[in-house]
């Protein structure tokens, strides 16, 4: 169930075992075991690493330890027969979320806007709607899953190098949004939150049960322009690229500024025809900013855990170079005082 945590740190493992032979090529690990002269854009990136003081192991001597582990990680954890020691393949790894179903909650800074995506049993998910002719084969990724998008629209509407955020169904997300007081319609600077952040399921139930709670309702009730429950609620809306509040929309609440959501409806001309498959019962997609998740259900184990990084070829240099070969040398600070320093930790 933890399969990509593991998937994730071979791959970083044999990525540096690569530079510490002083390994100049591509490896693509298949059982026929092919290396080709040239840099991926990941090695390019990577920083200088010193040479070993001992004498590194010939290129077929590490090369047969790689592919062992390589069919290791084949029989065991269920990853492509071909993948990029660095990753650039696309992967198809199975994916964190329980197969039981459960349910994930949420909301905005303020607690104005709450949201629950109740997430079937791993047999009810449907496949994703970019996978072209892989849709139905076992292992597909699934609905929801958890993306982080590099290109650039979402960066800005996020204020983060990358955006993390859950795709799903709409069908399983609802949303509870309270009314725009006439007090804080008319403020120009707004304190305190409506609701304190949950720590804990109990808590949850109990801000829920409030009387100033309003209904549940589906998400394309609310998270969109024009939308029967969203008029008089705190929510508001921005579209960046597409002028058509039914097709793709970005919800974030007015009273705390925080970003919720972002809706649309998936079409093969965005997505391109060769990858793009019609969502089988169901039209609208709500990817939910991960951010905004309960952080006792946020921390919980690895189930939301970053599964595709989508627009890699838009994302910034340094944040490939982070993601190849981790924070290296970054300060860590147990809270806010730069003073009080953790420590400098390479990867």
């Amino acid at each position: 169930m933890r399969q990509h945590v593991y998937v994730e740190r071979c791959e970083r493992s044999l990525a540096h075992a690569a530079l510490a032979a002083g390994g100049e090529t591509r490896l693509q690990l298949d059982l026929g075991a092919k290396v080709s002269p040239g840099q991926t854009e990941e090695q390019r990136l990577l920083p200088k690493r010193p040479r070993a003081a001992a004498p590194p192991p010939t290129g077929s001597a590490w090369l047969h330890s790689l592919l062992q582990l390589r069919r290791h990680l084949a029989e065991n954890i269920q990853i492509p027969a071909t993948l990029d020691v660095y990753g650039t393949a696309a992967r198809t790894i199975s994916m964190p979320l329980p197969d039981q179903a459960f349910t994930i909650t949420g909301g905005c800074n303020c607690g104005s806007v709450r949201y629950r995506i109740a997430v079937p049993s791993l047999a009810d998910r449907p496949p994703a709607f970019t996978l072209g002719a892989d849709t139905d084969r076992p292992g597909a990724p699934r609905v929801p899953h958890v993306v982080s998008c590099h290109c650039s629209d979402c960066r800005a509407a996020s204020g983060q190098p990358s955006m993390a955020a859950i795709v799903a169904a709409a069908h399983m997300v609802t949303v509870s949004a309270l009314s725009l007081s006439a007090e804080d319609a008319a403020a120009q600077a707004i304190t305190g939150r409506v609701v304190d952040k949950p720590t804990s399921e109990g808590e949850v139930a109990a801000a829920d049960a409030s009387p100033s709670r309003p209904a549940y309702v589906p998400a394309v009730d609310v998270l969109r322009p024009g939308a029967p429950r969203s008029h008089g609620t705190t929510l508001r809306f921005f579209h960046a690229y597409m002028c058509d509040g039914e097709v793709a929309s970005r919800s974030f609440c007015v009273r705390c500024g925080g970003p919720v959501a972002f809706h649309y409806r998936p079409k093969a001309e965005w997505l391109g025809a060769t990858w793009f498959r019609p969502p089988h019962g169901w039209d609208d997609v709500v990817d939910v900013l991960l951010g905004t998740v309960d952080a006792h259900v946020l921390d919980r184990d690895d189930w939301l855990a970053v599964e595709h990084e989508l627009f890699w070829k838009e994302a910034l240099g340094w944040v490939k170079r982070e993601r190849v070969s981790g924070t290296r040398g970054v300060s860590r600070h147990p809270e806010g005082a730069l003073g009080q320093v953790e420590a400098a930790l390479d990867g």
